[in-house]
């Protein structure tokens, strides 16, 4: 009967709920770094280290390559066949597959992940730099350091060609070169600030960006004249001429002008940030390369309103993530706050007068959400999200960056000093100050009794509150805690850098501590309880566990690499996790949690054990061995031949496991067990009686 079941199983419709990580479509938006054209796309950079590719000047964006490093800043151009990206996190990749693809191309640099924000063309060469300027003649394969002329030490802030001139702006004024960077001769009279960001030009003039305000020079750069006409003393970024109008851009408005800078109005209409670095012309569209969760806006009248172009541009950091009824929220530093009603499908900002782009965490309980933000303190909203007010009476600071929110207790915690902590037991309408001797990056709670702390060596360690965290003490001065979590009426946590290292527990809230299992070689991070097992996210990487021992199993499967994992939370059948400028992703609860490694001993064979018990109610277990690493499959089918679960769908390291099969959700009847793992093929029977 297994051999029929094995056999036609494959032929049946199957309704497959997803086994790996997905991306939610969003939020949308996030750090956009860079914009530049190649071969007819238009390529855009997150801060993340991600390329995206438009074939439609912007109205949409495809995912197309993540580097595997972090990043910051960045830039794209062209030379021939090749797209180039320069990264402030690995010197300068290369493609010529229009993004597809990219191998390094670091050959003359310092050491081959320097340092490298900028990149431009001129002529047979490319010119790159941050530190330094180095450039290339054969398409980046070779790179020797041009910085003849130039003082030093410098930092290159950008650099850009206009007609056979390189311009260089950099923290020690701006330099020109005739001779593509062969020589540079400093370009600074009537420049008040050594800090010149860019050098643009209308045709006609030239503009320098600056840290002070904008210059303008009517004879290539000989000698500059400070703009004030309406335009505040700032940091300039850009400018871009569109013909008609002058266009620049800082960090708090966009500005432009129709008499070569005489004149300035603000250009801010429809922006949903004005945070902006970057302006790139394609076509009748003016981008603006967005800070602050805003992503990419365009415009096509000279800066009179601005248009989103976020469409599947999902550069957004999320660090914090919180569910309140059906909405999820998550929100990062510089990232402002997104919502979702549909578990991801859709998201939009939630923007009001009180919040800016700097919201730092989000939490909720039973009746309200809470957020911490750069400018406005504590705000608080009793209708999920649709008002916001502050609730600041009590707080003396802006700067309490963690809240902890449960029904009857509220937490505004410091997370770098140990300084500037609250707590609030009517939802935020008044807050008392607490005295915790450490900065707090985790909290975990039973009943009455909090454990909280970090494991930064100035301001680390274990504390504990037996009163609702109105007071805190030292639980232990020593411990350098991480992953701090309660489950069952039992405290854990993790302890690291110390010949103790290892999993810890307390029976008595925290009173006193026992090793349960030494140190676990991959890492631990933050902990959290997922249906009854443990989940542990170090970096970018998610381990689960039902126990806390060291048989942690890896549940990466579909991710790709992720420059950090902010939270993890629940709701419904489903968790979601929050990453940097990658959005947010999820999986169906029962398949990140099915799994258990509970010997690394090779088997000679492989193997699916019968589940026990059998007849269950709701849950069984049972036993497979892998014999050799490879794409593991387990699937659960009714006896109609409908897939009903995927137990398993990941490449496993050789060993034996504990799969745990949950019926809840499922009619009683009879069920099928089914397991591929290279050419091994069983099926098993088993029954649900409820």
């Amino acid at each position: 009967f297994s051999l029929l079941i094995a056999i036609f199983l494959p032929f049946f419709n199957a309704d497959i709920s997803y086994s790996q990580w997905v991306q939610t479509n969003g939020p949308a938006g996030g750090w956009c770094g860079h914009i530049n054209s190649h071969n007819g796309y238009l390529f855009a950079c997150s801060h993340g280290s991600t390329i995206y590719r438009s074939s439609d000047n912007g109205n949409s964006w495809s995912t197309l390559y993540t580097f595997p490093f972090s990043n910051f800043e960045s830039s794209l151009t062209s030379q021939g066949s090749y797209l180039f990206f320069a990264s402030s996190g690995n010197a300068v990749w290369r493609s010529a597959d229009n993004g597809s693809t990219w191998s390094a191309v670091s050959n003359g640099f310092p050491y081959s992940f320097y340092p490298v924000e900028n990149i431009v063309t001129s002529g047979q060469y490319l010119l790159c730099g941050r530190y330094r300027i180095f450039r290339s003649t054969n398409y980046g394969n070779n790179w020797d350091s041009c910085m003849s002329g130039m003082a030093s030490p410098l930092t290159v802030y950008n650099l850009t060609v206009i007609g056979s001139k390189v311009y260089a702006g950099t923290t020690k004024g701006a330099y020109v070169s005739t001779n593509n960077g062969g020589n540079w001769t400093s370009l600074n009279s009537g420049i008040t600030t050594q800090a010149v960001l860019n050098i643009k030009t209308d045709g006609t003039s030239l503009y320098a960006c600056t840290s002070v305000g904008l210059f303008k020079s009517t004879n290539e750069g000989a000698h500059w004249s400070l703009l004030n006409n309406g335009l505040p003393a700032d940091w300039y970024y850009d400018l871009i001429y569109d013909g008609t109008y002058l266009i620049t851009t800082t960090l708090d408005s966009k500005y432009r002008s129709s008499n070569g800078g005489q004149s300035w109005e603000a250009a801010n209409s429809g922006l949903t940030s004005l945070a902006s670095i970057y302006l790139y012309a394609s076509g009748q569209r003016i981008f603006s390369a967005l800070w602050g969760g805003a992503g990419i806006q365009y415009t096509t009248n000279h800066g009179t309103n601005w248009i989103v172009s976020n469409n599947g541009f999902y550069g957004f950091s999320s660090d914090k993530i919180a569910v309140k009824g059906a909405k999820i929220f998550t929100c990062g530093n510089m990232q402002g706050l997104a919502v979702t009603t549909d578990d991801g499908v859709n998201w939009q900002y939630v923007w009001n007068t009180l919040i800016d782009r700097y919201v730092y965490s989000v939490a909720a309980n039973n009746s309200c959400v809470f957020l911490s933000t750069g400018s406005n303190g504590v705000l608080k909203s009793t209708d999920e999200g649709q008002n916001w007010t502050r609730c600041r009476n009590g707080i003396d600071t802006i700067y309490t960056k963690r809240l902890y929110a449960y029904d009857d207790v509220v937490f505004a915690l410091a997370n770098e000093t140990a300084a500037g902590s609250y707590r609030s037991t009517n939802n935020g309408e008044t807050w008392s100050v607490i005295s915790t001797p450490v900065s707090v990056e985790a909290v975990a709670r039973i009943g009455d009794y909090f454990l909280a702390g970090n494991s930064f060596m100035e301001t680390g360690g274990l504390i504990r509150s037996t009163n609702k965290g109105l007071n805190w003490s030292y639980n232990n001065n020593n411990y350098l805690p991480t992953g701090i979590v309660a489950k069952d009426s039992v405290f854990y946590f993790y302890l690291l850098g110390s010949s103790a290292s290892g999993f810890y527990k307390s029976t008595n809230f925290g009173a006193n501590w026992i090793q349960i299992s030494p140190s676990f070689t991959k890492g631990v991070g933050k902990i959290y309880v997922v249906d009854n097992n443990f989940v542990n996210i170090t970096g970018n990487k998610i381990y689960t566990n039902p126990v806390m021992d060291t048989n942690w199993v890896l549940k990466n499967r579909n991710l790709p690499y992720l420059d950090g994992i902010g939270a993890l939370t629940v709701k419904g059948s489903n968790v979601f996790i929050s990453t940097n400028y990658r959005g947010v992703w999820k999986i169906a609860k029962q398949d990140l949690v099915s799994v258990r490694n509970i010997t690394a001993e090779v088997p000679v064979s492989y193997s699916l054990s019968q589940n026990f018990p059998n007849p269950f109610n709701p849950s069984t277990k049972f036993k497979i061995d892998i014999a050799k690493a490879g794409l593991t499959k387990i699937s659960v089918y009714d006896i109609t031949g409908r897939e009903v679960r995927t137990l398993v769908n990941e490449t496993l390291p050789p060993g034996t496991y504990e799969v745990r099969f949950d019926g809840s959700g499922l009619n009683s009847g009879v069920y099928f067990v089914r397991m591929t793992a290279g050419e091994f093929l069983r099926t098993m029977k088993t029954v649900l009686i409820k």
